[in-house]
């Protein structure tokens, strides 16, 4: 795993076909720059959407959420400076473990991006993460929902997701940029040791994977376009939930249409989507009718027949959460 962390590393900057995304056109030379990735600065990584901050706390939990309706009371009463943002978070963390949510281990090589609450790492994108897990546990009646999450960011939601045991296998699509930073942060989890990590290859994986309980399995964009009939081939039994949190409203309408296609050749799969509302022209880009509108969280344009399983808007934040299955 770790020869594969270096090829991949080494091909930042090199794919034209990522490059054309806007959010990597600006992020490119800095990432270039930034080779030699050390844990402690993954927050210097431009282009990620939610980078592991401990001070971004723009995500607040849902008004929908049964557990959290301190969220509005804490957020009307506190200013956010640094003393009052790890308070918030305390509670938060607090509620989280009582409703048996684990966390990573707190690692003094992650501090400049973990608080540090009573030996766990904590920040508002474990937040998110953990109310991703609640929703599951309420939403999804499945043993082990193993999954594969288009855009994964850092890696957060999967390494949640194998510690607290929701998923034994977790597989990652994503832009080659965005993959090497979760590849590094993910073959470095203490939590995670034991679980094997490999990089997709078409010519090994089907062996690689073979008689495996648990993996976690990157795939890079290029790979999957190239792939994605096998993808779906290679990993359509495994799979109960193909999840995406804000990358879906970043795309252009044409990428965004065809993970609709690629996500529809999976059966009996849910759909967890939490995105924006919604999303307006950016760098050119217009929908298909011609207007400056390009993504809305109620409308994931679906061919087929889903069953909707669960619909929320948070206006606050301008996100919308659907949780769909196809049988």
């Amino acid at each position: 795993t770790k020869d594969n962390l270096n090829i991949a590393i080494n091909k930042l900057g090199t794919s034209k076909k990522e490059q054309q995304s806007d959010i990597w056109k600006r992020a490119i030379k800095i990432n270039y720059q930034n080779k030699k990735i050390k844990l402690n600065q993954l927050e210097k990584f431009k282009g990620l959407s939610e980078p592991p901050t401990k001070k971004n706390i723009t995500h607040y939990v849902s008004s929908n959420f049964p557990y959290l309706h301190l969220r509005n009371i804490i957020k009307d009463f506190f200013k956010l400076n640094s003393i009052k943002i790890k308070l918030i978070l305390l509670i938060q963390y607090k509620l989280f473990r009582k409703l048996n949510i684990k966390f990573p281990k707190f690692n003094r090589e992650y501090k400049n991006f973990y608080y540090n609450f009573e030996g766990y790492s904590f920040n508002s994108n474990l937040v998110k993460y953990a109310s991703f897990i609640i929703n599951q546990k309420r939403f999804i009646n499945e043993k082990k929902i193993n999954t594969l999450e288009i855009g994964a960011g850092y890696g957060g939601l999967c390494e949640v997701s194998l510690i607290n045991k929701i998923a034994s296998k977790y597989i990652i699509i994503d832009l080659n940029e965005t993959l090497s930073i979760s590849m590094n942060y993910l073959c470095n989890s203490n939590e995670l040791i034991k679980i094997p990590k490999i990089y997709f290859e078409k010519e090994k994986i089907k062996d690689e994977i073979k008689g495996l309980d648990n993996y976690i399995v990157f795939i890079s964009v290029n790979d999957y376009l190239q792939n994605k009939d096998y993808i779906v081939k290679i990993f359509s039994k495994e799979i109960k939930m193909i999840f995406n949190s804000s990358s879906f409203s970043e795309m252009a309408p044409n990428v965004f249409d065809d993970y609709v296609n690629f996500i529809e050749k999976f059966n009996d799969v849910y759909l967890y989507s939490s995105n924006s509302r919604t999303r307006y022209d950016y760098g050119g880009c217009n929908a298909k009718d011609g207007s400056n509108i390009i993504f809305q969280g109620k409308d994931l344009r679906l061919n087929k027949k889903w069953k909707k399983i669960y619909s929320s808007i948070e206006y606050q934040i301008n996100e919308h959460t659907f949780i769909g299955y196809l049988g």
